[in-house]
């Protein structure tokens, strides 16, 4: 591993790997810390502009354009933006539950989606990481593709199952 392709990279790109990597960092401390602390909401405040950090920054990066400079993990960072402006609208109303889904679903399905795909073959990170090796990144973007969904049914399985409850002759 290498951190050469990032000190040689673009300013935008060194500003976007550099909030992405504060967020996967402090996005569970301030996920999972004790609510209403003061703690949970300067960390939670700093994630929040971390993350419009790197989905603001990451508009400048176009070298996997579908449509002009655009790729599909533009939207991603479309909607990472509507994810923090709608959780910072159900905290200030009171809904406790949907700012903590809202910022959850963030973190694990568009943070981490996200990261997945930065070692994709001509990506910084897969240079950093894999050097000349870049072919390994489509494996890591499996493997992280296949963990990410299969977590994803394995959760509504359990939320269907908690639904129906224990029912005898279900097949589970």
């Amino acid at each position: 591993m290498s951190l050469e392709p990032f000190v040689q990279a673009p300013l935008y790109i060194q500003i976007h790997a550099a909030c992405a990597l504060f967020a996967l960092v402090a996005g569970p401390f301030s996920l999972y810390s004790r609510k209403r602390s003061v703690f949970h909401k300067l960390l939670g405040y700093t994630w929040m502009l971390a993350m419009i950090g790197a989905a603001v920054s990451s508009f400048w990066i176009g070298s996997f354009g579908v449509i002009g400079s655009f790729s599909p993990l533009h939207a991603l960072s479309i909607l990472s933006l509507c994810s923090v402006a709608l959780s910072l609208y159900f905290i200030l109303n009171g809904n406790i539950i949907g700012h903590r889904k809202t910022l959850t679903n963030l973190y694990w399905r568009g943070l981490i989606i996200a990261g997945i795909f930065n070692f994709l073959p001509g990506r910084t990170t897969n240079r950093a990481f894999f050097g000349d090796n870049e072919s390994i990144g489509l494996v890591v973007v499996g493997v992280g593709l296949g963990i990410v969904f299969g977590s994803m049914v394995w959760t509504q399985r359990s939320a269907v199952l908690a639904l129906i409850g224990p029912k005898k002759n279900l097949p589970i």
